[in-house]
């Protein structure tokens, strides 16, 4: 069981990875203690704010940013049933290959996806649609990446990172990744419970009094988010053990 001053350096550490860059000019939307499913004008809100001020973290332009995290895309689609794939790609070998796409076209092409293994006609599809899941595509081996599985690795990550800051994205041509920020609760969502406002108070924390949600970018909220389960195990574990209080999940 980690002691007091682990669990409070851990909980610090994570409060300031959530804090806005000193220089960020803009101001979050107050919500609720719990406001934890976000209504699409809360969504709205947010990303106009980040439209003028970028992302409250590191200060990013999405519009601007290559360097955004671009999707791993599996040509053809991974969820796509094999008789489609044999289909669409009357040459397919039962190879896929990875493309850099981005997010817009990543979340319209699950839809053509659904459609299609839901018994649509593939030669219903738009050509838009048609590009989004490869049709016609030519497997340049410069501007994709051989697929080791259904799961994007780590390495294959990085290599559609690079492909797609020069390429752009493969369906539409676009040059950046994303466009629509995250919205970032300022202070973890995960926190926001009374068992939490009752460590931050054994751990001698000041808890907030009032909560905001601030445009961040991708990349951002990923690194921000890679410790915060660590966090509440053993946040929780200290709730149990020490203040014998009862948790049940986090």
């Amino acid at each position: 069981m980690p002691d007091k001053a682990t669990v409070k350096r851990l909980i610090e550490e994570e409060l300031e990875r959530n804090a806005s860059d000193a220089g960020w000019k803009g101001k979050g939307v107050s919500v609720g203690l719990t406001t934890f499913s976000l209504t699409a004008d809360l969504r709205a809100q947010v990303q106009a704010i980040g439209d003028v001020h970028g992302c409250h973290t590191c200060k990013t332009r999405l519009e601007i940013d290559r360097d955004q995290p671009w999707v791993g895309d599996h040509i053809p689609p991974t969820e796509l049933s094999v008789a489609n794939k044999k289909s669409i790609i009357p040459e397919w070998d039962s190879g896929t290959y990875l493309f850099p796409q981005c997010h817009e076209c990543s979340y319209a092409q699950s839809a053509v996806v659904r459609s299609l293994n839901g018994g649509k006609n593939y030669a219903d599809l738009d050509a838009k649609e048609k590009r989004l899941i490869g049709s016609g595509k030519r497997f340049n081996l410069n501007k994709c990446v051989p697929s080791s599985g259904p799961k994007v690795t780590p390495t294959e990550g990085q290599q559609i990172q690079v492909l797609g800051s020069k390429n752009g994205c493969h369906s539409c041509h676009g040059k950046v990744p994303t466009t629509v920020y995250h919205a970032d609760h300022t202070f973890p969502q995960e926190f926001c419970t009374n068992y939490m406002q009752d460590v931050f108070k054994d751990l001698g924390l000041t808890y907030p009094t009032t909560f905001e949600l601030r445009p961040q970018c991708p990349r951002c909220s990923g690194n921000q988010g890679g410790k915060v389960k660590q966090i509440m195990e053993v946040a929780t574990a200290y709730a149990r053990e020490n203040l014998k209080i009862t948790v049940y999940k986090f």
